[in-house]
């Protein structure tokens, strides 16, 4: 910055000071002002209470602890084009997911995805144990979250 800059900087903060006290000796100014603030403080107070049963419904669905397919999030997320093999595809291209749809223990860990062991019995009668990734809500607001940035 220049000296002839930092002159006008200071000239210019000057006169905004001076302006600034002429108007607060103004009653009239006050009061337009402090109208203002209000109204402002009671669309905020209004907004606030039409968002509180979407802010309670959202913390009892992150705070549920139901655990669901990856069918079923496709449906309830509801993205187009995305269904159950796509979100597969870019969970892994993401590095969340291995190559056989298995989580990274990193989102075990944060509660995103767990996965069970399923028994199943094939035709000649031998039982064989399939693993199966599912989802937590925390991890269905997390699938959204990568989703959207899409």
């Amino acid at each position: 910055m220049t000296y002839d800059d930092e002159e006008t900087r200071k000239e210019i903060e000057k006169r905004v000071e001076q302006e600034l006290l002429k108007r607060l000796d103004d009653p009239r100014y006050l009061q337009n002002l402090l109208l203002e603030k209000s109204n402002q403080l009671i669309k905020a107070k209004e907004e606030i209470k039409s968002l509180q049963p979407k802010a309670e419904f959202y913390d009892d669905v992150i705070g549920s602890e139901d655990w669901s397919e990856m069918t079923q999030i496709a449906k309830v997320l509801n993205f187009p084009y995305y269904g159950r093999n796509r979100i597969f595809k870019k969970l892994r291209k993401e590095k969340i997911l291995r190559y056989n749809n298995e989580p990274i223990q990193e989102f075990v860990d944060r509660g995103y995805f767990r996965l069970i062991e399923q028994k199943f019995i094939l035709p000649y009668g031998s039982i064989k144990i399939n693993y199966k990734t599912v989802v937590s809500q925390k991890g269905l607001d997390f699938i959204r979250k990568i989703l959207r940035e899409v």
